[in-house]
């Protein structure tokens, strides 16, 4: 049994200038609604562990599931709300604070992670929800080996300290495209 999870693609959305918080906000849709870029060679791994998976799952979100279709051409799978991207606060400060949007990501993730939740679900919630799909993709692994997962940075992050807290083994890599296992070792009992 194991339990495979991918970080998608890299976005097209390459739009890098200055912003305002309010403008950031309206980067993140067009960030949302973007698909991926697409690579001339893919991961070797990631490849075979889609290949072999007996289940391919996907974050509802566009650049998990365009990944998934270049990555699973022509292969069946379902995509679930309950493995999005655990989405930033929606805090509005001065329209004179301009940064580029990787650095109103970092701020904004840092102010989550330290309780900001406005408009959005709470550190504490998304890891109430890494523990359910921790358990979804245990549960499928119970009943068919092999799962796939197309995910993101930070909830496959989360998912995967529920899944090492079970006494899965593995180890969490970050870049875009990357397949990360996770195995219960020989003699373990699954805990869902």
């Amino acid at each position: 049994m194991e339990i495979n999870l991918i970080r998608h693609g890299a976005s097209i959305h390459k739009e890098n200038k200055r912003i305002n918080g309010q403008q950031y906000r309206s980067w993140v849709e067009a960030y949302d609604e973007s698909g991926v870029e697409p690579m001339e060679q893919y991961p070797a791994l990631t490849i075979e562990k889609i290949q072999k998976a007996h289940t391919l799952l996907t974050s509802d979100l566009l650049r998990a599931t365009a990944t998934l279709h270049y990555l699973a051409v022509n292969q069946s799978y379902a995509a679930h709300a309950l493995f999005r991207e655990a989405e930033l606060p929606h805090i509005y400060l001065s329209k004179f604070i301009r940064l580029k949007p990787k650095h109103w990501t970092l701020f904004l993730r840092i102010a989550w992670f330290l309780g900001a939740k406005h408009r959005c679900e709470s550190y504490r919630e998304a890891k109430e929800r890494a523990i359910a799909a921790a358990d979804f993709l245990i549960n499928e692994a119970r009943e068919k080996g092999s799962v796939c997962l197309v995910g993101h940075g930070i909830f496959n992050r989360l998912m995967a300290k529920e899944l090492e807290k079970r006494q899965w083994h593995g180890m969490i890599h970050h870049t875009h495209w990357s397949c990360s296992t996770y195995i219960l070792p020989k003699g373990d009992t699954i805990e869902a």
